[in-house]
C-alpha cells in the first residue's frame, strides 16, 4: 500500500512538472514573438517620428512696389531649414508647407529650383529651393544631413505689422516642423527677420 501511494504521488508530481514546463515554454514563445513584433513596430515609429527638420531662420520680404495692393506688407518668405539630428533625408517633392495668417491659409507644394527671391514673382501655390542661399551636397531635391536649404515662396495672404503668422513644414514621412510668431510693429527695411 505504501508503495502504491508513493508511485501515485510520483506520477502526480511528474504530471505537475511536465505541465509547468509546457506552460513555461508557451509563455516564453509568446514573449519572444511579441518582443520581435514590438521591436519592428518601435523601429517603424522611430523612423516616422524621428524624421523632421529644423527651421533655422525665417525672413519676410516687404513689397516695395507702390503700385501693388500688397505695398508695405510681407508677401514673400525665405525659410532656412536643415535636418534635425538623427533624421532621415527628406524629399522636397513630397513635402508641403502650410502657411497661416489671420487673413487666410495656404498650402504650398514644391515647385523647382530658383536662383534667389527675385524669382518669387507670383503667388502660385509653390515653394522653391533658392540655390543662391542654399548650402547643399548635390543638386537633387533631397534634404540631407549637413545641408542648409533656403526655401522661398510668394503668398496670397500678406502679413502686415503686428500680424500673427504660422508655418508648418510637413514631410511625407515624419513630424511637421512648426514655427510661428508676430510681425514687428514697424517694418524697417525690406527684409524682416521673423525668426
Amino acid at each position: 500500500m505504501k508503495g502504491q501511494t508513493g508511485i501515485g504521488t510520483l506520477i502526480v508530481f511528474i504530471a505537475l512538472v511536465l505541465t509547468a514546463a509546457i506552460a513555461a515554454f508557451l509563455i516564453t514563445q509568446t514573449t519572444v514573438a511579441t518582443q520581435s513584433k514590438a521591436a519592428a513596430v518601435a523601429d517603424q515609429a522611430r523612423e516616422r517620428t524621428g524624421t523632421t527638420l529644423e527651421v533655422v531662420r525665417v525672413e519676410g520680404f516687404v513689397n516695395t512696389d507702390s503700385a501693388s495692393s500688397n505695398y508695405g506688407k510681407i508677401d514673400r518668405y525665405i525659410l532656412y531649414v536643415r535636418l534635425a539630428p538623427g533624421s532621415s533625408p527628406i524629399n522636397l517633392d513630397t513635402t508641403t508647407i502650410l502657411y497661416y495668417t489671420a487673413n487666410g491659409r495656404e498650402t504650398l507644394t514644391y515647385g523647382s529650383n530658383q536662383t534667389d527671391e527675385t524669382a518669387l514673382a507670383t503667388a502660385d501655390g509653390k515653394f522653391y529651393k533658392l540655390t543662391k542661399y542654399s548650402s547643399e551636397k548635390g543638386t537633387d531635391n533631397i534634404l540631407e544631413a549637413g545641408e542648409l536649404l533656403a526655401l522661398g515662396a510668394m503668398v496670397n495672404y500678406t502679413l502686415g505689422t503686428s500680424d500673427w503668422w504660422r508655418l508648418s513644414i510637413v514631410p511625407k514621412e515624419g513630424q511637421p516642423a512648426e514655427v510661428y510668431g508676430i510681425a514687428p510693429d514697424v517694418f524697417v527695411g525690406n527684409v524682416i527677420v521673423l525668426r
